[in-house]
């Protein structure tokens, strides 16, 4: 009776065992921004998962992470966005990256938009799951028991700038005496930026800018104002934003014969800023990396700005002796009888060997 207890039990434990090394999909994750909130990140249920209804002018999947046990030789995310329900042709399938450890990936980025232009107003159902392919070829599935995973969503009208090559904003600076013209413009999800980078400047101001957008009249809301918003800060810092505001040259209503609704495009401006970038860093210093990121804000009657801005507004400079006012720079052996002072006024006891800017016959010096 012994010997029988224990031979099963050994079976018992060989089942067990072979359970856990099992080649399986054993966890999914889903990182996701809704309405432009920050990332959140989801872990979903093998199965029992109930489905989600939201309102919507955004929703972006960012990141899909899949956990694994055993051998698994690829992998992919299947979905699909719909009205109704799927059609065949209606599917995508995303290949999925081995990390190793046990975890495959599927990165996407800054994330892929699932609200598309023309479905304001009405309701799509995004579905979605994972396959695999064990060390023997076969299928693993991980698709809430068999029902997929289902998230739907009701796009509301958004009355935020339209992204189909009706967006440009011209920004106009100065640097090392040169006049220089950036541009900016979006198509669809794609956006351009011209412009050279600043590089070593002794003089940078902002002279002034431009910009044209449409925005969706039905949707009730005026624009009030429209702003550049520029952050000057130290590389590897976040600095503060500061604004100058434009003003409104021309309006236009457009009406879209295909789609019959009414649009309203607006053209802003303003002239002469001559906003000191120098000036704008609290307390700058040559050979330092500095950055200024730029970006446009619509300011609407009712709701929040929108902010349109890109990666590529962003441009990387340094200082050289003449931001900083110096006028000369002297060797060590030089003017040993003369007082040294900080920018500040304290006179010194002797010639300073810390790196910086000091006062010495009248002038400033750099002491490197």
């Amino acid at each position: 009776m012994k010997r029988n207890l224990l031979t099963i039990f050994m079976a018992l434990f060989a089942m067990v065992q072979s359970a856990v090394a099992a080649d399986a999909i054993t966890s999914l994750k889903v990182t996701t921004k809704i309405n432009g909130s920050a990332a959140e990140v989801q872990e979903l249920p093998p199965m029992g998962f109930p489905g989600v209804e939201i309102d919507v002018t955004s929703l972006i999947m960012q990141k899909i992470e899949v956990g694994v046990s055993g051998n698994v030789e690829e992998m992919a995310l299947h979905a699909a966005v719909y009205k109704d329900s799927p059609k065949a042709d209606s599917w995508d399938e995303i290949p999925m990256s081995n990390m190793g450890n046990g975890t495959w990936v599927l990165d996407m980025g800054e994330g892929i938009e699932i609200v598309e232009e023309g479905m304001e107003g009405e309701t799509r159902t995004f579905e979605f799951y994972v396959a695999a392919k064990d060390g023997s070829g076969s299928d693993i599935f991980f698709n809430n028991g068999g029902q997929n995973y289902k998230i739907k969503f009701t796009v509301g009208v958004d009355w935020t700038v339209k992204y189909y090559g009706n967006f440009t904003a011209s920004i106009g600076m100065t640097f090392n005496e040169t006049d220089r013209s950036y541009s900016y413009s979006a198509h669809g999800i794609r956006e351009q930026y011209y412009g050279e980078q600043p590089g070593e400047v002794g003089y940078f101001n902002i002279t002034g800018f431009s910009n044209r957008f449409i925005y969706n009249k039905e949707a009730g809301v005026t624009i009030t104002g429209v702003n550049l918003l520029y952050n000057v800060h130290q590389e590897g810092t976040e600095g503060s934003w500061k604004s100058a505001a434009a003003t409104l040259d021309k309006s236009e209503d457009i009406y879209k014969d295909k789609e019959q609704v009414w649009e309203h495009r607006l053209f802003y401006s303003a002239n002469n800023l001559n906003l000191d970038v120098i000036k704008a860093i609290a307390n700058p210093s040559t050979q330092t990396k500095y950055e200024i990121d730029l970006a446009i804000e619509v300011v609407p009657s009712t709701g929040n700005p929108k902010v349109l801005t890109s990666s590529d507004m962003n441009l990387h400079f340094t200082l050289n002796d003449k931001a900083m006012g110096v006028d000369e720079v002297q060797d060590s052996e030089a003017g040993d009888q003369v007082p040294w002072y900080t920018v500040d006024g304290v006179e010194l006891t002797e010639k300073p060997t810390a790196p910086g800017i000091y006062i010495h016959g009248g002038k400033k010096v750099v002491v490197k």
